[in-house]
Order: C-alpha cells, then structure tokens, then sequence
C-alpha cells in the first residue's frame, strides 16, 4: 500500500478529487491504441504534451500507460479513467504537477520496479489499469451489464482474478 500524507493522498498527489468520470465516457480499447501521436491533457485540460509511447497492462496488450515528454523527461501516465477529448486525444484522470514528478520511463518497456514506483507515486494498483477497472468495453451493453471474464473453476461465473 502506498503511503499517504494527512490529506489521505499518496505524496505527491493532489487532494482535489478528479472529475467523476462514467464507464460510457472512458476510453475504449480500441481508443486507447489510437493514442500514439496524439494530445494528452491533464484533468484540468492543461496540456502535457504528445503520446510518444503506449505500454500495455499486464496480462495483455491493452495500453495502459501512454508516456509524455514533459519538461524535458518522458514519463508514464496510467490512463485508468482517462476520457476521449475533442482534439483526438485524451483527458487523464491527474493533475499535471503529479505526472511531472512521476518516475521517468526507461529505454524499452516498463520495468517491474518501475512499474511498482509508477503505482505507488500515482497511488494506484495494477487491478486499477486492467480492462475490468481501468477501460470500459466497446460496447453499450457490456459498459451497463456484468461479465463473467474470469470463470472460476467448475464453470462458475464469478468475475475476478486469481
């Protein structure tokens, strides 16, 4: 678990909460893999710059970070919560100032220690970024309804992860 200030935040995030964001309004996957190239705005709507590299979840190859070079370091950004914005891009779930101080992203992929420092500076776990919590699905139907993606053994439709 994170540590947290007396605000209740893991150091280094802001207490303002984020905008309350709807499983209708978050990125789909297909969204999330057209981000290379484009706009990436903070959850006020400040620029952070270009998507300069997807990194996918673990267990699967759905983007889960996008990295932007901000002042001059290019670091990651979960983009659990993020939202489609008018320019083509999107709109994540934090504050500028917290992805600024965010641990620089490697040469290739993401390493495990990274990733375990990535998830503790923007206080977030790795269920978080997984598609089940972190992305909504294509379609309308499956956003409003549960889905078994996980059967337990025995055939048992319970969601979840082992």
């Amino acid at each position: 678990t994170a540590p947290t200030s007396s605000t209740g935040c893991a150091p280094g995030r802001v207490s303002r909460p984020a905008p309350a964001v709807s499983p209708r309004d978050m990125l789909t996957r297909d969204q999330a893999a057209g981000l290379a190239g484009r706009p990436l705005t903070d959850r006020d709507g400040e620029p952070l710059g270009a998507v300069a590299e997807l990194y996918p979840g673990a267990g699967d190859d759905v983007p889960a970070w996008a990295a932007v070079d901000v002042d001059g370091r290019r670091v990651p950004v979960p983009l659990d919560g993020a939202v489609p914005d008018e320019a083509g891009g999107a709109r994540v779930r934090y504050a500028r100032r917290e992805v600024a101080g965010a641990p620089q992203a490697g040469e290739d992929a993401l390493t495990p220690s990274l990733l375990e420092r990535l998830h503790a500076h923007y206080g977030i776990t790795d269920a978080e970024l997984r598609d089940d919590s972190g992305f909504s699905t294509t379609t309308a139907d499956a956003r409003t309804q549960g889905t078994a993606r996980d059967p337990a053994p025995g055939g048992s439709p319970v969601q979840g992860h082992p």
